[in-house]
This record gives C-alpha cells, sequence and structure tokens, in this order.
C-alpha cells in the first residue's frame, strides 16, 4: 500500500498522463466531465483527486480536475491525496484498482487496455484479477480482445476483433479508425443503417446524408468482391 498524505494544491500543478502505461481509459470524456462540474456548481463536493506525491501525475481523478479547471479556473486549489509508490507499476495497479472500483464505468475496451497496461509492467495473470476486481478467467478473456499493430498487441474494438484466437494486424492508420468506432460491430451497424432507410427513417433530403450514402456505396462497389445475385423468376 502507497503512503499517502491529504493536502490542498494548486490545479494546474498535476500532470496528466494519459499514456498506455498509466491512463486506464481510452480517451477522457467530455460528456462525463460536464455532469462533474454540474455537479460542483450545484454544490456538490467530488472525492479527492489522487496522485504521485513525486511526479504530481494524476493517478485517478483527470475528469475531476477538468471539472474543476472548468468551474473555478486553473488558480483553484484542490483537495489531493498525494500517494509514495515504490515502482511504476505499483503506480498503474493503483490507478486501474481505484478506476475499476468506482466513477465512470469502464468499457470492454478499456478493460482490455488495463489488462495489457498491468501484463506490461510484469504483473501476473492473478495480480491483474485482483486490481481490476475480476476473475483470472475474465483476465484471460480481455487478453485476447486485441489487434496487433506494429508488432504490439492493442485493444480491438467488435468491429475488428476476430473473436479467435489469431489477432488481425493493423496498420496504424487502420488502428486509428477503429479508435472512433462505436461499440456495435460492423455487421450491427449495417443492418441498423438498412433498417433505417427500408423504414424511411432517414431523412433523404439532407443533401449532407445522401452525399455520404452515395459515397458509401461507391467504396463497397470498388472495395468488395462481385457476389451472384439471384434472380426472381
Amino acid at each position: 500500500m502507497a503512503d499517502v498524505r491529504t493536502k490542498k494544491i494548486p490545479i494546474s500543478s498535476l500532470v496528466e498522463d494519459l499514456s498506455d502505461s498509466l491512463y486506464p481509459r481510452s480517451d477522457v470524456d467530455g460528456s462525463h466531465v460536464n455532469l462533474l462540474a454540474r455537479a460542483l456548481q450545484s454544490g456538490a463536493t467530488l472525492p479527492p483527486i489522487v496522485a504521485d506525491a513525486k511526479s504530481k501525475r494524476i493517478v485517478d481523478g483527470v475528469h475531476r480536475r477538468r471539472a474543476y479547471l472548468r468551474v473555478y479556473g486553473s488558480q483553484a486549489e484542490v483537495d489531493v491525496e498525494l500517494r509514495s509508490y515504490k515502482s511504476a507499476a505499483d503506480m498503474a495497479r493503483d490507478a486501474v484498482a481505484l478506476n475499476t472500483r468506482h466513477g465512470k464505468p469502464l468499457d470492454a475496451t478499456e478493460a482490455t487496455r488495463c489488462a495489457l497496461m498491468l501484463q506490461r509492467h510484469g504483473l501476473l495473470k492473478e495480480q491483474i484479477a485482483v486490481a481490476m476486481s475480476t476473475t483470472q478467467d475474465r483476465v484471460q478473456q480481455l487478453l485476447v480482445r486485441v489487434v496487433i499493430v506494429n508488432g504490439q498487441p492493442q485493444p480491438a474494438k467488435p468491429v475488428v476483433w476476430s473473436g479467435g484466437d489469431k489477432p488481425r494486424k493493423l496498420t496504424q492508420d487502420q488502428y486509428q479508425v477503429t479508435q472512433s468506432a462505436s461499440g456495435w460491430r460492423s455487421g450491427q451497424t449495417v443492418t441498423q443503417l438498412t433498417n433505417e432507410l427500408r423504414a424511411g427513417v432517414l431523412d433523404l433530403k439532407n443533401e449532407r446524408l445522401v452525399e455520404a450514402l452515395w459515397m458509401l456505396h461507391d467504396i463497397i462497389a470498388e472495395k468488395a468482391p462481385p457476389m451472384k445475385r439471384e434472380v426472381a423468376a
């Protein structure tokens, strides 16, 4: 357990390290920051931010920091739990444990990110399971939900995860495109779009939408292999 002391420090002195060696989440959720900012404006009190005592890197509380900045500005001082860690692995383990047990829930991709991060720090599966408050079987499932980018495993969104034992290989550009994908698989997206078109839900008087649909049509015609279609007698 890290040594802990709580004190007020300038919010501007805290460091947001969003790298995959410390930050458990895929990105910072602006809507969650808005939610916390409104809570502060209503008079609510948020839990102290947790940070490394030496580097002032945030271990838990990036969303809170941004909410404080929005409401009170960069000159504000806030309560921070300053913890002294023996290693980078201990710091990452604490970040995962704290983000797993409270606050905005981790999605499946972020859970995989956490498992991979702790594995890279040298933790065993049973240690990862304890940090994530889950089972070793679940950790094993998370560690295979990956794609390979530049020879390294990266969390895979459903749109590109093969579901098998052999992960797909993606270029860096391909992987960046997948990062903005929703939690749906491609087939679900296509089915939803098809159903909306058939039901007349989409506004086909919207020129930008129609232009995007025709662009999709052209890409399919260019990229997809030809298909034999049965013609009704």
